[in-house]
């Protein structure tokens, strides 16, 4: 949860400066605690006790109410951070002993994926080399190639959800661009999942108002030693 075996030193480093997080509940909500990704300390107010699980979920032990407040400090790594490449590199030369379950589970597809999506993924992935490389490639190539749309036609029951986006609308919202980088970037040998969760992009008073109209969908990849990182294939996100 709190990504404590980072290293310590090395070219990334100073692109990684921890940001100062705090959060004020408005309405009745689940036991969830909406954190960044990676965490390094969590500050509960009042009587809020946080626990957590093996899936990096925290939570606590009844519903969050109005008034509710808790805080830290986390790390925003996402794809194109400056010295994100020089981190995974250093990362996947330490010993990862979770690495063959992730790519047992998080690189396994459905059989009915036609061929051209498989040459697809090899076409989007370009001349890239490193993971990284391949999956920033496939991340920038969906960004360039598709459009976003709210307003889409309904899906057909007999196409598969991510072949009929990529070959035939070519347009949506993040559920689809997500949905299709997974399915990508697996196809390249590179574990991958979607992920749910919500969108926070504060004014100028450092302050926003989070609610079901900001929840976004993107993809997540993991490498070797470091774990998942973001990214984000939708344009203008």
């Amino acid at each position: 949860v709190f990504n404590m075996d980072l290293p310590a030193s090395g070219s990334f480093v100073s692109a990684f400066v921890p940001v100062d997080f705090s959060v004020r509940i408005l309405s009745e909500n689940t036991s969830t605690l909406f954190l960044p990704q990676r965490i390094r300390e969590l500050r509960p107010g009042g009587s809020l006790i946080p626990y957590y699980n093996a899936s990096s979920e925290v939570f606590i032990t009844r519903d969050l109410q109005p008034g509710d407040t808790y805080s830290g400090t986390a790390y925003n790594f996402i794809s194109g951070t400056p010295g994100l490449n020089n981190l995974i590199d250093v990362c996947a030369l330490s010993e990862d002993p979770a690495m063959p379950e992730i790519m047992k589970i998080f690189t396994a597809l459905p059989d009915h994926l036609e061929s051209r999506v498989w040459d697809l993924a090899v076409t989007a992935s370009g001349n890239a080399v490193t993971p990284y490389e391949k999956a920033f490639t496939i991340q920038n190539w969906l960004s360039r190639n598709c459009r976003y749309k709210l307003d889409v036609s309904d899906q057909p029951e007999d196409l598969d959800f991510v072949t009929n986006f990529l070959f035939n609308t070519k347009e949506g919202y993040c559920t689809y661009f997500a949905s299709a980088m997974t399915v990508l970037c697996r196809m390249v040998g590179l574990p991958a999942r979607y992920v749910e969760g919500y969108l926070v992009r504060p004014g100028e008073s450092g302050n926003a108002v989070i609610t079901g109209k900001d929840a976004h969908a993107w993809p997540e990849v993991y490498f070797e030693g470091l774990g998942w990182i973001p990214f984000e294939p939708t344009p203008g996100f």
